[in-house]
């Protein structure tokens, strides 16, 4: 109690992470919008899928991570981001090995 009540006094506050919005399109090498890829929080459950127009928006309890991006037929892809983004992904489709 008495550190809380010092802590008031000398305008200390705690410090917590900040959570922010990301967003952005996901396309082809083309520019064609790609629906249904999976955008997930990497080493969480949080995650989304984009839309008809391949816009995704996510809320991130983080200051900074990465994003993984999956979609059948191209290959995955890791981003890294800080703070709120908008992220505009260009997906590759996968080749034959």
């Amino acid at each position: 109690m008495l550190l809380a009540i010092l802590a008031m006094l000398t305008g200390v506050r705690p410090v917590f992470a900040q959570s922010g919005k990301i967003s952005g399109t996901v396309t082809d090498m083309k520019g064609e919008p790609l629906p249904g890829v999976s955008v997930k929080l990497t080493g969480t459950k949080n995650g989304t899928v984009t839309d008809i127009q391949g816009a995704f928006s996510l809320t991130a309890d983080v200051a900074k991570g990465t994003l993984e991006f999956s979609f059948l037929g191209f290959e995955m892809q890791t981003v890294p981001f800080t703070g709120a983004a908008v992220l505009n992904i260009k997906m590759q489709q996968a080749t034959a090995k």
